[in-house]
C-alpha cells in the first residue's frame, strides 16, 4: 500500500488536491482533520471540486458519552456518512479525529442488521416492526424525523437515516405491495423507487447475541458500582436508550468497529495537518485521564469503560487500511510523522495562496492577464448569480471574455499550482470584505437567550465561573421535560440550566 507524506499543503491546499487524488482513485475517500471547524472548512471547498457526495461526522464529546440526553441530529448524520459508505463507491467522509475514532458496530455487524426490500417481496408485517425496533428505530404517530417509524394497519413508515424522505411500505397480507417516498409534512407521496435498503438508526446494533455478551460483561465489571450496572442491564433488557449505551459500546463486541473499516475498495485515506491532530489527542487524553479518575473515585465507572473510548492510538491503523489505495499525510513542511513511522514516499506540493484583491479591481485585472500570459488556466468561485453577472461584464470589459472560468460555488480563499499551471480564485479575494465591529466589553456580554452563544463557546456563570457550552439537552426533571443549556466544567462535572434562566 502506498504511504506518502504530502508536503507544501496548508489550509486551502487540502481540498483541491483531495480531489485531484480522487480523480486518480475513483473509489470512496476519508479525509481526517484536528477539529470539526477544520472539517467543515475542507468539505465546503471540497464540494467546489467534486460532485460526489460528502459527508461530516460529528464532533465527539467524550464527556457526553456517560449522559442520557444526545443530541438526535449528530447521530443522524453519522448514521448518514455508515449509510453511504456501504451503499455510494464515491463517497466522501471528512471527520474531526475524536469523530473518526468514536468506536460503534463492526461492519459486518451493522450490514448484516439492514434490510432490503421491494415490491413482490413477501415480508412479515409484524416481523418487520420487531425488527425496526430492535435497529433502534422509536415508533411513533408520524414518521417525521430520521429513526422513527409508524404503523397504521396494513402501512409502515419509515424514515431512514441519510434519507432525503420517509419511505411508505404498503403491505397486501405478508407481500410488499408498494413502496412510496413522502413528503413527511404534507404527507404527499413522490417517487416510488424500484427497492429500498433500511440501515440501523442507532451506533450500538445488538442483537440477542450481543445483548447476552453485553449483560454478562456489565456484570462482571460493575460489580462495585450497581446503580449503574442495574440501569445498564435494563436498558439492555428492554431496549431503551441505546444512545446512552454509545459510553459502552465495547462490552457488546469483541472488537468495536471504527469509520475506516467500513471504507471499501479502492479508497484514499489523507490525514490534515499530523501535528496539530497529535495536539488534539495529547490533550483529549489529559482530559479522559481526569475524568475517568474522577469518575472512579465518585464510584460512577468502571475501570474498562474506557475501553469504549476513543484510542489515539488506533489512528495507527489507517496505514494499513485493506480498502486503501494510498494514505496520505499531508503537512505543510518536510517533518517528522508520529502516527506514521513507515512511508513510502514523499511528495511535495507546489502551491501558495492566491492574491488578496480587497476590490482593487485594476490590480485583478492586471494579475488576470499575467496569469493568462503565462498559460495558467484559471478558475474563478462566484458565490452568487449577482456577482456571476459582475464578474462576466468585468471579463468582456478587459477583454478577457472565454479566457477565464466562472464557476457557481464557493471558497474561503484561492490556490495557485505553479507546477500545474492552474489558479483558483475565490471572490472573497476578489472584493473588500466587510469590516467586522469589535464590540467592547467590560465584565461580560449578558446572554439574553441562549441563541447568543454556541456550541463550544466559554461562558461564565455567576456562580459556577468559566465553563464550556456543549449544546442543548432535552431533560426530564421531577416529571417536567425542559430544554437545558449544557456547561462542562473540569473533569466530569456538567452544569445544566434551563434555556429560559
Amino acid at each position: 500500500m502506498n504511504r506518502t507524506a504530502l508536503t507544501g499543503i496548508t489550509d486551502n491546499q487540502l481540498a483541491p488536491v483531495c480531489a485531484r487524488l480522487m480523480e486518480e482513485t475513483p473509489g470512496q475517500a476519508l479525509i481526517i482533520c484536528p477539529t470539526l471547524t477544520r472539517a467543515k472548512r475542507v468539505a465546503s471547498d471540497l464540494a467546489f471540486f467534486t460532485d460526489r457526495n460528502i459527508f461530516v461526522l460529528p464532533e465527539l464529546d467524550v464527556a457526553a458519552l456517560r449522559y442520557e440526553a444526545k443530541s438526535r441530529t449528530e447521530l443522524d448524520s453519522e448514521l448518514a456518512a455508515l449509510r453511504a459508505l456501504c451503499e455510494d463507491r464515491q463517497a466522501v467522509v471528512v471527520a474531526p479525529v475524536l469523530g473518526a475514532l468514536r468506536k460503534i458496530a463492526p461492519r459486518d455487524v451493522f450490514l448484516r442488521r439492514a434490510m432490503t426490500m421491494k415490491p413482490g417481496d413477501i415480508v412479515e408485517r409484524d416481523g418487520l416492526i420487531s425488527a425496526l425496533a430492535e435497529m433502534g428505530y422509536e415508533r411513533t404517530y408520524s414518521a417525521e424525523a430520521c429513526g422513527q417509524f409508524a404503523v397504521r394497519g396494513d402501512i409502515v413508515d419509515v424514515f431512514v437515516p441519510g434519507a432525503q424522505m420517509p419511505v411508505r411500505i404498503e403491505f397486501f397480507d405478508d407481500e410488499v405491495d408498494s413502496l412510496r417516498m413522502y413528503d413527511p409534512m404534507s404527507q404527499r407521496s413522490s417517487d416510488s423507487p424500484e427497492s429500498i435498503s433500511i440501515y440501523p438508526a442507532q451506533l450500538v446494533v445488538r442483537g440477542e447475541a450481543e445483548n447476552a455478551r453485553a449483560a454478562a460483561a456489565v456484570g462482571k465489571a460493575m460489580k462495585d458500582v450497581p446503580d449503574r450496572r442495574d440501569y445498564i442491564l435494563d436498558c439492555i433488557e428492554h431496549g431503551i436508550n441505546d444512545q446512552y449505551l454509545e459510553g459502552f459500546v465495547s462490552y457488546f463486541y469483541d472488537k468495536p468497529g471504527l469509520i475506516f473499516d467500513y471504507l471499501t475498495t479502492p479508497s484514499v485515506v489523507m490525514a490534515d495537518d499530523p501535528v496539530r491532530i497529535g495536539e488534539v489527542l495529547d490533550f483529549y487524553e489529559k482530559e479522559q485521564e481526569e475524568i475517568v479518575k474522577q469518575s472512579l473515585e465518585k464510584r460512577g465507572a468502571a475501570a474498562v469503560d474506557a475501553a469504549s473510548h476513543p484510542d489515539p492510538e488506533d489512528l495507527l491503523k489507517i496505514n494499513g487500511i485493506d480498502a486503501s489505495s494510498g494514505v496520505y499525510w499531508c503537512t505543510p513542511f518536510a517533518q517528522r510523522i508520529r502516527f506514521a513511522p513507515q512511508l513510502e514516499r514523499i511528495e511535495h506540493i507546489e502551491a501558495r495562496q492566491a492574491p488578496v484583491f480587497a476590490g482593487r479591481m485594476d490590480d485583478f485585472e492586471r494579475e488576470l492577464k499575467h496569469f493568462i500570459s503565462e498559460g495558467y488556466k484559471v478558475t474563478i468561485a462566484c458565490q452568487t448569480t449577482d456577482r456571476l453577472v459582475n464578474l462576466k461584464e468585468f471579463l468582456s470589459r478587459a477583454g478577457l471574455e472565454g479566457k477565464v472560468q466562472l464557476r457557481d460555488g464557493s471558497l474561503v480563499c484561492g490556490t495557485v499550482f505553479p507546477r500545474e499551471k492552474t489558479v483558483y480564485i475565490s471572490e472573497n479575494d476578489i472584493f473588500a470584505r466587510s469590516k467586522k465591529t469589535r464590540l467592547k466589553r467590560g465584565k461580560g456580554a449578558e446572554i439574553k437567550v441562549f441563541t447568543d452563544i454556541e456550541k463550544g463557546d466559554y461562558v461564565v456563570h455567576d456562580a459556577h465561573g468559566v465553563g464550556r457550552f456543549t449544546g442543548i439537552e432535552k431533560l426530564t426533571v421531577d416529571g417536567s421535560t425542559m430544554d437545558y443549556l449544557k456547561i462542562q466544567y473540569a473533569g466530569a462535572d456538567v452544569l445544566y440550566v434551563p434555556v429560559d434562566q
